[in-house]
């Protein structure tokens, strides 16, 4: 710090603070400020006296650092952390918190209090004017969220809204054109949950980012209202669909035009029965009809485990619906419709020409095997990769017909523990030039065998194939 003029010691930490506090837990940024306080007097004069690094203001380490934060803030922007436990009275920080309005940046509020006076003196909270306001984030606020419209008119800066374990007031986020939402971990999502949404999406043509995470699955194919119209979200750069209920996915996928630019990460779990099959591939067929370039990635993991589909954009979009068999199901049913549903995709692939990845684990032996590939056989020559772990490694070395593989450029092997499979598939690799023409690099990914083996397994393929390990 001696050799370090004071000024460029404060910007380091504040920058270092700015990433804290957007981090999961931003009242973490107070701990490491009181450790480096302590290195020096030095230090902590340097500290206490730059007002960026306190202009967080949370409730969670006591009203003592509360003030103090408060304090040496001077005048500046601030963000507010406003937890308020069940055992704590939150009184004595509401008002102070009410007056400082004009300076807020950001809002988070835990609410885990149960007073009905004390809600009634949050929800004056949040129809107080905060003209700077740009986030508000909010935690177990389901009762709260419902009955008040948050910031009326008095947030006009307002362009980011987060929602945990808390259902909003659709209405109120109509008010403006946000830039980001988040809805996550929505336990009682009812059919009004998903008119709400659409209507709110279809209010916020800014709208960069959208993330629906962990809402209920408990909703009838019936309960689904269709969407007569197609909503433009051209500035859309970031979608995300994790544990939300398929059937809302595949109506809002249809409502929605995605550009081809947009990061999307859509995961489905669907039961296999042919309605719910036919719902996830037509929201394949769309993901794969309006991206530039797809890649299709099968996994197959024998009849009784997962049979997944991933559609993998190079533009970085993913889409990947897994079909997962019911227990009163045969292997052999769950089998035969879950991959049926991928023998569909065969013409959408063929029409635009895409290639396809394979990768195959298949722990069950010689017959799940032969039942995996004569299932995928249709989409063989639009193969371009194919990944072999241990238990597909020697069945695929044994029992495939190269012939089918007339595109294949890349084999990876991985997670291959047993040497002579390796050796075995050295072997094999060098007799496929005469077979598959295409075939120009082959990868190993962890595998957990001496160096010497890997080095002779190279050696054998040296100069014929371009060789990567990761």
């Amino acid at each position: 710090m001696n050799r370090v003029p004071t000024e460029i010691f404060q910007y380091l930490l504040t920058i270092i603070s700015e990433e804290i506090r957007n981090g999961a837990e931003p009242w973490s940024v107070y701990t490491c400020l009181f450790q480096l306080r302590l290195v020096s007097t030095t230090w902590m004069v340097a500290i206490d006296s730059h007002p960026p690094l306190w202009t967080l203001l949370t409730t969670r380490h006591g009203e003592q650092l509360f003030w103090r934060a408060h304090e040496r803030s001077r005048m500046l922007p601030l963000h507010i952390d406003l937890w308020c436990p069940a055992s704590t009275d939150p009184m004595r920080y509401l008002n102070a918190i009410a007056k400082l309005a004009s300076r807020w940046l950001s809002l988070h509020v835990a609410w885990e209090y149960r007073s009905a006076w004390r809600e009634n003196d949050l929800k004056s909270l949040l129809l107080t004017p905060a003209p700077q306001l740009r986030t508000a984030s909010f935690t177990r606020f389901d009762r709260i969220a419902q009955s008040v419209h948050l910031f009326d008119g008095v947030a006009p800066r307002l362009q980011t809204v987060i929602m945990d374990r808390s259902s909003p007031n659709w209405k109120s986020l109509l008010t403006w054109d946000l830039k980001r939402l988040v809805i996550r971990w929505m336990e009682r999502a009812e059919e009004k949950a998903f008119e709400g949404l659409i209507q709110v999406v279809s209010a916020s043509p800014s709208l960069e980012e959208l993330e629906l995470v962990g809402w209920s699955e408990r909703i009838p194919i019936e309960g689904v209202p269709p969407v007569q119209r197609v909503i433009p979200s051209d500035r859309l750069r970031k979608l995300r669909l994790r544990q939300f209920p398929w059937q809302w996915a595949v109506s809002f996928l249809e409502t929605i035009r995605i550009p081809n630019s947009c990061i999307s990460d859509i995961f489905l779990d669907v039961s296999i029965h042919e309605t719910q099959v036919d719902a996830a591939l037509r929201l394949m067929k769309r993901e794969l009809a309006q991206a530039a370039t797809v890649a299709i990635s099968l996994l197959a993991q024998g009849l009784s485990q997962i049979i997944k589909l991933a559609c993998v954009s190079t533009a970085a979009s993913r889409t990947e619906v897994k079909f997962t068999g019911s227990r009163h199901m045969t292997p052999n049913n769950a089998e035969f419709q879950g991959w049926s549903g991928v023998q569909g995709l065969k013409p959408d692939i063929q029409n635009i020409d895409v290639p396809v990845n394979l990768y195959v684990t298949c722990p069950e032996g010689n017959e799940a095997f032969r039942s995996i590939m004569e299932a995928a056989d249709p989409l063989l020559p639009s193969v371009t990769k194919v990944t072999l772990d241990e238990s597909s490694l020697s069945l695929f070395v044994k029992h495939s017909d190269l012939s089918r593989f007339t595109n294949l450029s890349e084999l990876e092997i991985k997670n291959v523990n047993a040497q002579k499979a390796l050796n075995d598939a050295a072997k094999w690799i060098l007799g496929l030039r005469s077979n598959v023409m295409a075939l120009k690099t082959v990868t190993l990914t962890r595998i957990d065998l001496p160096t010497a083996v890997i080095k002779s397994f190279s050696n054998t393929l040296k100069g014929k194939f371009n060789l990567n390990w990761t």
